[in-house]
């Protein structure tokens, strides 16, 4: 290859051919990072969508806890009060849209993908308990799975954020404190 009449080309006492040469290809627009370049952006992408799950799980966690923080009286036929309990367990927004899913490591994905069939199976329990039992009774159980659906995907959110060394994120305000609205 020639360039220009000098047969090696330096930058700051680097010999910097390939570089060169490929930058003129065009083949990849970081001059300074061809090498670990794909595996990094496969890096920067995969803690982005992990970071992106984690908040929609902890999202999830605020939202049952708030629930079951609310002290509104559930009236019941016989002339009892309920406090802190729900109706249902909420389900769970959809989830983030991204195609690089793949990237992420398969159990904590079958474990994400498993938490809305869990919600569905628990309001199931629910509806069955109400329609054989008790009301009361359903609603005490629809707290409770939905504070036990409820710090899993705390827990989740946990280990996906050590795995993928992101921050901690302390979910309280306040005297209000997420985990411990959800634990018993």
């Amino acid at each position: 290859m020639d360039f220009g009449g000098r047969r090696n080309v330096y930058i700051m006492g680097v010999d910097c051919r390939d570089y060169v040469e490929l930058w003129r290809r065009g083949r990849n627009r970081r001059v300074g990072n061809l090498r670990n370049s794909k595996p990094r952006r496969k890096k920067q992408r995969t803690n982005f969508l992990a970071l992106e799950v984690c908040f929609w799980l902890e999202r999830y966690a605020i939202n049952v806890a708030e629930q079951v923080s609310d002290e509104e009286e559930v009236e019941l036929e016989r002339g009892e009060f309920l406090v802190n309990v729900v109706a249902s367990v909420p389900k769970f927004p959809p989830l983030p849209q991204s195609e690089h899913y793949n990237l992420f490591d398969l159990k904590v994905l079958n474990e994400i993908y498993a938490l809305p069939d869990q919600v569905s199976l628990a309001n199931g329990m629910v509806d069955f308990i109400a329609n054989t039992q008790d009301h009361a009774e359903a609603m005490r159980s629809a707290t409770s799975e939905a504070c036990k659906i409820g710090v899993k995907a705390m827990d989740l959110a946990e280990g996906i954020r050590s795995k993928h060394k992101l921050s901690s994120r302390e979910l309280t305000h306040g005297d209000f404190d997420v985990r411990g609205q959800l634990d018993p």
